[in-house]
């Protein structure tokens, strides 16, 4: 498609956009697989073409460009074999794992061999490429990040029984919620631990401190990085962010916190086994429950093994740039093909590439075809086209948890970059979608509300367990929304209104 091809057919669509900060290297890899989707058990599934725009220098450099029918389609497709055969979401869970453990496997035998040479170095990389694309392939299929249980569950078991909307998606919410903590919050209860033991030694109590760290790190190595550098925790730099933790809380604010996050999740046990009791519900209904709390499950999981996976291949690309001289910047703006070609020749991308991909770019990936490429002026019409949204002052999105209080009030900060944020304790924590760097400032919040996402995303697990009021899915809060505006959460509805404007 030329450019006016493309504009056509755009406006006939409607899209899911989502923003973020990535690298390029990062989102090639992920949409190549994207466009490319080719598994057995779930024939004719595809997201093509679909489409990214990249602004080097914003807050959220990356947009993320799907046409909404191919993410609900997939979604309802593995939604109704579920409830079929239960095969699908398993198959999912199951394949994704092995795909991980391959990848762990290439990971081990790189770490071993610190002197490897070029060429090792290249059979390492491209193994993890290869194992790299089939995971992305998985990946794709929830992108829907469990809209679909808002979308059909919701609706289904709340005119079967004859409940209100709002108090269905409370049950499934509940009732769908995983069996054990998220690895977020999981891994937020180990570092406090850490942060008692620290303080327990000092006081030349062994309490075994050496074995903590080095099983936490084992656990959580990855949890630092993001989408565009992997950053690498060591004893020293998580020593000194528990000493930090503990000038700033206290040992008391320490315990206080612990002690909250354990209780929360008991109360969450406690709800489900008091609705199951109270409601009467069949097989079927138990069976769409289930679906929603795979899904879940699944979601988490994926942004485990997603996160695992970026932190080894970045820092292979930290390794390669080391080799052949170019700053780990610019070999982040290649296209995952290209650094393999780096590897085999010893050739890198001309200053002129490079500086193209620095403007504005506008991708656009295809099956079966190579990607194409708009830049500077052409790129940034082709974003305000797929992201256009109608004005309006209304914003409501989906309760995906309610917290203590049917409505919240507070001051508005939106935050885009988390590593380069100033939050204030009580504010409301306003953002696209969150991820896992947001999750310091998710602990300080009032309240979330998120412009994206669906009850099985980041934001919507790690809120219900957190205890925080959350409403997700608004399409334009960030848009409306200014720092400093005082706001109403309706924690009934997903209404959110604006008392003051800064």
């Amino acid at each position: 498609m030329n450019k006016k091809q493309l504009v056509e057919y755009i406006k006939k669509e409607k899209w899911d956009v989502q923003r973020a900060r990535a690298a390029i290297f990062a989102v090639d890899l992920a949409y190549t697989q994207y466009a490319q989707i080719d598994l057995d058990f779930l024939p004719g599934v595809t997201y093509s073409p679909l489409f990214c725009h990249f602004a080097v220098g914003n807050d959220d450099p990356f947009t993320q460009i799907i046409n909404q029918k191919y993410v609900q389609g997939i979604a309802e497709k593995i939604y109704r074999d579920y409830l079929k055969n239960r095969k699908t979401i398993e198959r999912i869970i199951k394949d994704s794992r092995q795909l991980e453990k391959k990848l762990d496997n290439v990971w081990d035998r790189f770490q071993k061999n610190e002197s490897a040479s070029n060429d090792e170095l290249a059979q390492y990389f491209q193994e993890a490429i290869t194992i790299s694309k089939k995971w992305w392939q998985y990946n794709a299929l929830m992108e829907n990040k469990g809209e679909v249980i808002d979308v059909k569950i919701i609706p289904e078991l709340a005119k079967k029984h004859g409940w209100k909307i709002d108090y269905a998606r409370e049950v499934v919410s509940v009732l769908a919620h995983p069996e054990k903590q998220s690895d977020l919050n999981q891994e937020r209860i180990d570092f406090l631990k850490i942060c008692l033991g620290v303080a327990k030694n000092k006081k030349r109590e062994n309490i075994g401190l050496p074995q903590l760290i080095a099983e936490y790190i084992q656990k959580y190595f990855w949890i630092k990085s993001d989408f565009c550098r992997a950053i690498i925790i060591s004893p020293g730099k998580l020593i000194k962010e528990t000493e930090n933790e503990i000038n700033n809380k206290k040992i008391i604010g320490i315990k206080k916190e612990l002690s909250g996050m354990l209780k929360n999740f008991k109360a969450i046990e406690t709800r489900k086994r008091r609705l199951l009791n109270k409601l009467s519900l069949d097989e079927t209904d138990l069976k769409k429950i289930e679906f929603a709390q795979k899904s879940i499950f699944w979601l988490d999981e994926r942004k485990r093994q997603m996160m695992k996976q970026l932190y080894y291949l970045f820092c292979f690309l930290e390794k390669i740039a080391e080799r052949f001289e170019i700053s780990f910047e610019d070999l982040s703006f290649y296209y995952y093909g290209e650094i393999a070609q780096l590897l085999e020749s010893g050739h890198s991308l001309s200053m002129d590439v490079s500086a193209k991909r620095r403007q504005e770019t506008f991708a656009m990936y295809e099956r079966s075809k190579p990607s194409t490429y708009f830049y500077g002026q052409e790129a940034r019409e082709l974003l305000n086209v797929a992201t256009y949204i109608e004005k309006t002052k209304e914003i409501k999105g989906m309760v995906a948890s309610r917290g203590k209080s049917a409505r919240v009030a507070g001051v508005v900060k939106i935050i885009h970059d988390p590593s380069k944020a100033k939050f204030k304790t009580g504010e409301i924590l306003v953002t696209s979608m969150t991820r896992v760097e947001f999750v310091p400032l998710m602990r300080k919040a009032r309240a979330i509300i998120a412009d994206e996402g669906g009850l099985a995303c980041h934001a919507a697990i790690v809120s219900r367990e957190l205890n925080l009021p959350a409403i997700i899915g608004t399409k334009n809060a960030t848009e409306i929304l200014k720092d400093g505006d005082e706001v109403e959460l309706d924690m009934r509805t997903g209404e959110i209104k604006i008392l003051k404007s800064k």
